[in-house]
């Protein structure tokens, strides 16, 4: 029995049983030796190509999450922009002088448009800006509570005191009732039609 020629790719090993002469061990060996070399070669090149595609793997994730939190961190500030503390509106930053004007319009209670809670504030800090040379309180109230009027009217009192040199008026539009009168008594002068 002729046994079948070896390619080049061929794995097997076949033992050396028969051969008793060492001369033909030899030549065994030195034709294995290639094979062997080919083997380590191809499974040193899988094992950096595997390498190669994980670490490409871990960079894209590495670019998606930097992505990610770029875009987060974008979307964050462009919020506070919009809608938090750095929004221009909450200052002052004037450059001429001018007249701030504030209205007192709806129902005077808790919660409302016109409470106490948020017209303060804004009586505040236009008597505390220096480019503001008067203040104009455009009234259109049917009235409301007294309690949230008198602490208005407390206010303006208290901020005239402070800030003698700022007028302040109440300008009527449609209707000043009751605790709009109250607010608008406060006032240097009242002008309605």
């Amino acid at each position: 029995m002729s046994t079948p020629p070896l390619n080049a790719d061929d794995l097997r090993i076949e033992p050396n049983l028969g051969s008793a002469s060492p001369a033909s061990s030899n030549t065994s060996h030195a034709q294995d030796a290639p094979h062997s070399d080919s083997w380590a070669r191809d499974a040193l090149i899988d094992l950096a190509r595997q390498g190669l595609i994980e670490q490409r793997r871990a960079r894209r994730w590495r670019l998606f999450f930097r992505l990610i939190s770029f875009a987060l961190l974008i979307g964050f500030f462009g919020w506070l922009v919009f809608n938090g503390d750095l929004n221009d509106s909450q200052s002052l930053d004037l450059s001429q002088p001018t007249a701030a004007i504030i209205d007192v319009s709806g129902v005077i209670a808790a919660g409302q448009e016109a409470s106490a809670d948020e017209l303060i504030p804004l009586l505040e800090r236009a008597f505390k800006a220096p480019q503001i040379k008067g203040i104009v309180l455009r009234m259109n109230t049917p009235g409301g509570s007294p309690v949230q009027s008198g602490e208005v009217f407390d206010a303006i009192m208290r901020l005239r005191k402070e800030y003698p040199a700022k007028p302040i008026y109440a300008v009527v539009e449609d209707m000043c009732a009751s605790g709009g009168y109250y607010i608008a008594a406060a006032t240097d002068k009242i002008y309605a039609n």
